[in-house]
């Protein structure tokens, strides 16, 4: 597709798989470093390189005075709840499960969508979130037996995922006169304070003793999970209407499935595989994406 939504839809397809390839990396570092200090240190390091980005291409990042509340309950929605429940959830599952229970935020999009912004809850809209959501519980099906071991990893991996859906939705709610990029270092320089503040007070401040690996994968959460990665996210929320971008982010979950075989041995099997068709089926519903010979009949 050419145009301004072409390129939107080739960076979500960018966003899908670098966020996807991130699970099993996260994985491998935070088998050595806490959740909290490896959420601090990509927070702190990924928000400096947002401001590095910011200058380098000539972005304003001065904020309107009435810009400053929505900013903080942006960040708060979008960050931080969703780093701290997120970095605990994690903790008590494995991380394919904690995946797909913080990939249940399209449902919840949807709903405040709905609810918040009139938007109006389409038969493809629905059929995608239902087809999207059967695809991660098709993923989650051979190992529900771990939830049951680790009950409080649960309602923390949906409630970030309610807050991460409440943020989009908000971001989306909101006439920003700002650009995405300045948009983006704030809300992810604002939103770590919180952070920040809980990792010093549970765990202190202390630089941890780790191999290569794990240091490699914190680098690549910050270049690509951070810099890149919400810079592309707000920029394709503020392209599309919230439900088809939330929506659009249940490819992520497959990627990682993937990607977590082939780096970590982890075999995908036939549920990954029928994830993967049903979560892209639902994309192309919420995306109206025509097939080549109904575009054909439709131009004749």
């Amino acid at each position: 597709m050419p145009g301004p939504r072409g390129r939107d839809l080739m960076l979500l397809v960018a966003l899908t798989l670098l966020w996807g390839v991130n699970w099993p990396i996260m994985k491998i570092s935070m088998a050595e470093l806490s959740p909290l200090t490896f959420r601090s240190a990509t927070g702190v390091l990924g928000g400096l390189g947002l401001v590095l980005v910011a200058r380098l291409a000539g972005e304003c990042l001065t904020v309107p005075r009435d810009h400053w509340r929505p900013l903080v309950i942006a960040a708060v929605l979008n960050y931080s709840i969703w780093q701290v429940l997120g970095a605990y959830g994690i903790t008590y599952m494995a991380s394919g499960i904690a995946s797909v229970l913080a990939f249940t935020m399209p449902l919840w999009a949807v709903l405040f969508s709905a609810l918040f912004l009139g938007d109006k809850a389409t038969p493809r809209r629905v059929i995608g979130v239902v087809l999207g959501l059967s695809g991660l519980a098709v993923l989650m099906s051979g190992d529900f037996s771990r939830l049951g071991s680790s009950p409080i990893g649960v309602p923390l991996m949906i409630g970030a995922a309610i807050s991460w859906a409440a943020g989009t939705v908000y971001v989306k709610s909101v006439s920003w006169r700002i650009s995405v990029v300045a948009l983006t270092t704030w809300l992810v320089l604002i939103g770590q304070i919180p952070v920040l503040a809980v990792t010093l007070a549970v765990e202190g401040l202390h630089v941890p003793d780790a191999s290569f690996a794990a240091w490699a994968g914190l680098a690549y959460t910050v270049a690509f999970g951070f810099v890149f990665g919400y810079l592309a996210w707000f920029r394709i929320v503020r392209a599309f209407p919230a439900p088809v971008a939330a929506v659009s982010s249940l490819m992520i979950p497959c990627v990682g499935v993937i990607s977590g075989a082939i780096m970590l041995g982890e075999r995908p099997g036939w549920r990954g595989i029928l994830a993967l068709a049903l979560v892209m089926a639902a994309i192309a519903l919420v995306l109206e994406v025509r097939l080549p010979w109904r575009a054909r009949e439709r131009a004749a």
